[in-house]
């Protein structure tokens, strides 16, 4: 027996043949593999084009350096440029399933000040070295996660030093004891990475609505520091 799959996102053709008629549950369960692989490529790719629509000015366009298999990096994106080599590229796209921790520490080196690493499947991989925090935080990068499918994770060269750091401390504390409660580290790491990687490639005001002890605001304030760019954050005092 013969099925062809035709995954659409990636103007692909899949044909999987078998010597006997497979049972009605593992065509279902092959159906709802391809499924997920479909979405989870699918929700990259959005991503990746929210990013090239955020920097577009004139004829630039966003430079991505994949690891990901060729069979999946076939769908055209508008604004976006793939290129062969790591150094220099804005997004060095790659999956944990894929890699070692050797390979993901040379990929990391190869990024430039402003530019970003996602992964795919972060969340269990990630945490399957957790001596890689530190290393990371040795070497000069902070890690963010984003909850999307089984997680992406986000590594960008770190901008601050240790008074910033106590500074946010000091500040999240505070918000604790007087309210309003803050938002945590992780999505403030995931602020400061988004906002210093798109205001270098396009340099401008960031806007926050909702001030609340800053806490937020120091995150993007530093991010828009290191790009010669600026914050008007709004609260109702």
């Amino acid at each position: 027996m013969k099925i062809k799959l035709y995954i659409f996102n990636f103007c692909s053709e899949i044909t999987i043949i078998f010597k006997d008629d497979p049972s009605i549950s593992i065509i279902k369960r092959l159906l709802k593999l391809f499924g997920d692989l479909v979405s989870m490529y699918s929700n990259i790719f959005h991503l990746l084009d929210i990013f090239a629509k955020s920097i577009e000015a004139g004829d630039q366009s966003l430079r991505v350096a994949s690891t990901l298999d060729e069979h999946f990096l076939r769908r055209t994106l508008v604004r976006i440029e793939k290129v062969p080599r790591f150094r220099g590229a804005d997004i060095i796209l790659t999956d944990m399933n894929a890699l070692s921790k050797n390979l993901l520490l040379e990929l990391i080196e190869k990024l430039s000040n402003n530019s970003l690493m996602m992964v795919l499947n972060a969340i269990i991989g990630i945490n399957l070295w957790p001596e890689l925090a530190k290393e990371l935080n040795i070497r000069g990068f902070i890690r963010s996660l984003l909850p999307i499918d089984n997680g992406i994770g986000l590594f960008i060269r770190r901008g601050y030093g240790v008074d910033f750091f106590r500074k946010t401390v000091e500040v999240y504390r505070k918000s604790f004891i007087y309210g309003p409660n803050p938002i945590d580290y992780n999505t403030a790491y995931t602020l400061y990475s988004l906002a210093k990687f798109l205001t270098a490639r396009r340099r401008g005001v960031i806007v926050e609505v909702g001030t609340g002890r800053g806490f937020s605001t120091l995150w993007l304030v530093h991010a828009a520091k290191e790009t010669n760019s600026y914050v008007i954050s709004i609260d109702n005092m």
